[in-house]
């Protein structure tokens, strides 16, 4: 991809480029519908067939069973007062937004 922002034109990208980013953008949802019934399907069958993992030469699948999540409850540590003394910060990257309209 050029240089995302064209200083001398003041434009923010090559128009194939947004163009190519507005084509995707606009069927995302329906590319995630449809990676969303597919993964369901194989989740299905994997579990029909007792399958744990496959694996060709463009794809590896591996089944992960049902399970407990543990997680800590941060409500009653902020109302027992112990949040602070545990919270930890980190740096969050600087991004970008962009939806379409």
């Amino acid at each position: 991809m050029a240089d995302i922002i064209n200083y001398s034109t003041n434009e923010l990208m090559q128009e194939e480029d947004y163009k190519l980013f507005l084509y995707v953008l606009a069927h995302k949802k329906d590319y995630e519908k449809f990676e969303k019934k597919f993964k369901q399907a194989v989740l299905t069958e994997m579990e029909t067939q007792g399958i744990t993992t496959y694996e060709n030469d463009n794809i590896k699948v591996t089944y992960k069973a049902p399970s407990i999540r543990k997680v800590v409850d941060t409500e009653a540590l902020k109302e027992q007062g112990l949040y602070d003394s545990f919270v930890k910060e980190s740096n969050v990257s600087a991004s970008v937004s962009i939806q379409v309209k």
